[in-house]
């Protein structure tokens, strides 16, 4: 099987892992890193013998596929000059910073006949797919991704930062359109948001409360499922999921304690742990999902498939990040949030 050529467009923490991770891939042979900044080419050079360029530029007519792992703020001018020099992209989160700048990729890619995938790397996390195949029609969604701020992505706020990736994940169980965005929110190092809550309402009914924080004390990336007749957990962390099923005498008319004494109320307590929940702990093989991400990349564009995380999907998460941002503003304008600036990102560097 002949080589795709890739090139990786950025040299910061999340082009360095793309870089490493595609330099061991059979699909690929990765050409150049291209970055600007002369110690990210000098550190990719030190790790890996592969060639750094200053610019995308220099790389078309070299290079069959790209990983645009630049800042937010740049992807729609890279993306969009190597779409139409015809090279497959795949962009990592968010798209792009606005919908109107995903919405011209999504186009091109369309009019070229390309390959539009974007990096919802949680997509390929082995513990949501396990949880899939017992997520059936949830009526709502508790999600908690929080971290210790890294202070890498600070051209973003932690909706397109770090919740962005769980209502990804709640757009693609929906199947359905949404309904109603409410959230609240606040700035604590800045310029942008660093916590945020939002409540998604859709119109089959299904309800997701999500939160986000990179000033966390604790590191948190967790999501329970809540279905009809189940209860599916997802330590994303430990991959694992834990899945609760109840009888049907509790999913019934449910339990009359009415005129039970205190320890009667207690042995009927051991009775329904013992007799009616039932629990099934999933312990998930932890896999590498960016190798996953890119063997999908590769595959799609060998075959003409759809990416499980297309261009259209990215940008439709893009769409409500940016209602939910909408509202965490007028919420952190009404209560006068402080807010304190930060040093701008370099130039072609994603951050993580």
């Amino acid at each position: 099987m002949e080589k795709m050529r890739l090139g990786i467009i950025g040299g910061g923490h999340l082009g360095t892992v793309h870089t490493k991770l595609a330099y061991e891939l059979d699909e690929f042979s990765v050409i150049a890193v291209a970055d600007p900044t002369p110690a990210a080419q000098q550190a990719i050079a030190a790790q890996l013998p592969v060639a750094t360029v200053n610019s995308h530029l220099e790389l078309i007519g070299q290079i069959d596929a790209a990983v645009v792992a630049t800042p937010s703020s740049l992807h729609h001018q890279v993306a969009g000059d190597l779409l139409e020099a015809g090279i497959h992209c795949l962009i990592e989160k968010p798209i792009t910073v606005t919908v109107s700048e995903a919405n011209d990729l999504v186009d091109t890619a369309n009019r070229k006949g390309l390959v539009l995938q974007v990096g919802h790397v949680e997509r390929f996390n082995p513990a949501f797919t396990a949880a899939m195949a017992h997520a059936e029609e949830p009526v709502f969604v508790e999600a908690n991704r929080c971290f210790l701020h890294s202070l890498r992505s600070m051209d973003i706020g932690v909706v397109h930062d770090l919740m962005i990736h769980d209502i990804d994940l709640v757009l693609h169980m929906a199947n359905a359109s949404l309904k109603h965005v409410e959230a609240v929110g606040g700035t604590v190092i800045g310029p942008n948001e660093d916590m945020a809550q939002s409540w998604l309402t859709f119109t089959n009914g299904l309800v997701a409360n999500l939160k986000a924080s990179r000033v966390s004390t604790e590191s948190s990336r967790t999501m329970t499922i809540y279905c009809r007749e189940r209860v599916i957990e997802i330590d994303f962390n430990l991959s694992q999921v834990v899945v609760t099923r109840l009888s049907t005498r509790l999913n019934g008319e449910g339990l009359d304690v009415a005129g039970l004494s205190f320890e009667g109320r207690r042995e009927m307590q051991q009775q329904v742990l013992q007799d009616d929940v039932f629990m099934q702990t999933i312990v998930v093989p932890k896999g590498n999902a960016i190798r996953e991400e890119l063997r999908e990349f590769a595959r799609c564009i060998r075959t003409g498939a759809t990416p499980r995380v297309c261009g259209e999907a990215g940008r439709d998460a893009l769409n409500v990040a940016e209602m939910v941002c909408q509202r965490v503003d007028a919420f952190h304008r009404h209560h006068q949030l402080p807010a304190q600036p930060a040093s701008q990102p370099q130039i072609w560097r994603k951050a993580g």
